[in-house]
């Protein structure tokens, strides 16, 4: 739950982006980006999910500067979506 990329799957859907009990995340995701107000993050969105999969699901996880990067990243769309 340490991941940044929950807060910016809080902030699309505190912006009415809901997503389906049954939709994966990459679904979803790839959906909400396609959203007009949501053009400029749409690349960075679909980086940072690959490395939030790195970082939760992958048994070597993310090296330091992956991790960091997932950090900065996430905040400079969160950032640019207020």
């Amino acid at each position: 739950m340490d991941s940044e990329f929950y807060e910016l799957e809080k902030a699309l859907v505190d912006r009415g982006l809901t997503r389906a009990s049954s939709e994966p995340l990459s679904a979803w995701l790839l959906r909400a980006a396609n959203t007009p107000s949501l053009y400029e993050v749409k690349e960075p969105l679909h980086d940072l999910l690959q490395l939030h999969y790195r970082y939760r699901f992958d048994p070597q996880g993310l090296d330091p500067s992956g991790r960091e990067a997932l950090r900065r990243e996430a905040r400079t769309c969160l950032a640019k979506m207020r």
